[in-house]
């Protein structure tokens, strides 16, 4: 069963990025190179869910065991 996204329950890149432990910058490079999404976007600013949360941790654990970025693109 697909998880319900609910506006209220997005949050702001800002906040994405201290819950992740990475700087705003960051997030904005993963997106950029194709590890996340392109986020949805309220009033010209970047909104994300859960699961955008959930891919960074994925992210940091490969990061941690080794793995550079070109090859966590292709585990992702």
């Amino acid at each position: 069963m697909p998880l319900q996204v609910d506006l209220k329950s997005r949050i702001s890149i800002g906040e994405l990025a201290r819950r992740a432990g990475l700087r705003t910058s960051a997030i904005r490079y993963y997106e950029s190179i194709g590890l996340l999404p392109t986020p949805a976007r309220v009033s010209g600013r970047r909104t994300y869910d859960a699961d955008a949360l959930e891919r960074l941790r994925r992210i940091r654990l490969a990061q941690d065991s080794g793995f550079d970025l070109d090859e966590i693109k292709l585990l992702e």
